[in-house]
C-alpha cells in the first residue's frame, strides 16, 4: 500500500510506449492482411503467401529495432514522458522487461489479422488468452513470489508469449497458408511488397500513435 500509487503511475508511463509497439503491429497487420486477401481472391496463393511472410519478416526485424533503442533510451524517454526520480525506480525495471516481449507482443496483435482473412474469427481468443492469463499471472508474481512490479512485468511478457504461441500455431498448422521466415533471396525480392504494406498501413500506425 504505500508504494501502489507510484508504482501504478510508473506503469502508467509506460502505456505511450507499448501504445507505440502496438501502432507498429497495426502499421504491417493492417497494411498486409487487406493485400493479402486481395491476393486470395485472385486465387494467387503463391503471392498471398508471400505478402503475409513479408509481413511477417517486418514485424521480426521492427520488434528487434523497438526492443534495442527502447532498452538503449529507456531512461531518456520515461523521463521525457514525465517520470519523476521516484516513478523512475518503478518505471525503469517495469519497463526494460516489458520490452523482453516486444516479439511476442507484435507477433500476436500484428499476425492475428491474416487468421480472419482466412475465415478464422480467433482475434478475441487469442487476445482472452493473454488476458486472462495475466490476470492470473499478476498477483502470483507480485505477491506470492514478491517480485512488486517486476512481477507485474514478467506476467504481462508470459501473457503475451501465450498469445504469440496461440497465433504461430494456428497460422502454421491450422490455416490453409502457412507463415514461415522469408529465405535470403526472398529477402532481397521484398522491397516492392514491403512498400505497398507500408503504404496500406500507414493509416492504422499514425492513429494509435497520434494518441
Amino acid at each position: 500500500p504505500d508504494v501502489g500509487t507510484t508504482a501504478l503511475g510508473a506503469v502508467g508511463l509506460c502505456f505511450p510506449i507499448i501504445t507505440i509497439i502496438l501502432a507498429f503491429s497495426n502499421l504491417f497487420g493492417s497494411g498486409g492482411a487487406p493485400l493479402f486477401s486481395i491476393e486470395r481472391g485472385r486465387k494467387d496463393t503463391k503471392e498471398s503467401s508471400m505478402i503475409m511472410n513479408t509481413s511477417f519478416f517486418l514485424i521480426c526485424v521492427c520488434a528487434l529495432l523497438l526492443m534495442a533503442v527502447g532498452m538503449i533510451f529507456a531512461k531518456p524517454i520515461l523521463l521525457l514522458f514525465g517520470s519523476s526520480e521516484n516513478g523512475l525506480i518503478y518505471a525503469y525495471p517495469y519497463l526494460m522487461i516489458y520490452l523482453l516481449g516486444t516479439f511476442p507482443s507484435m507477433v500476436s496483435t500484428g499476425m492475428n489479422p491474416f487468421i480472419n482473412a482466412q475465415g478464422s474469427a480467433t482475434t478475441g481468443f487469442s487476445v482472452a488468452i493473454g488476458a486472462i492469463a495475466n490476470l492470473i499471472l499478476d498477483p502470483v508474481f507480485i505477491f506470492v513470489f514478491g517480485l512488486g512490479i517486476r512481477g507485474a512485468a514478467i506476467a504481462t511478457v508470459l501473457s503475451q508469449i501465450l498469445s504469440a504461441a496461440f497465433v504461430l500455431y494456428f497460422l502454421r498448422k491450422k490455416t490453409e497458408l502457412k507463415v514461415r521466415l522469408l529465405s535470403g533471396e526472398e529477402i532481397r525480392d521484398c522491397g516492392r511488397r514491403a512498400k505497398n504494406i507500408i503504404s496500406l498501413g500507414t493509416a492504422g500506425f499514425i492513429m494509435p500513435l497520434t494518441n
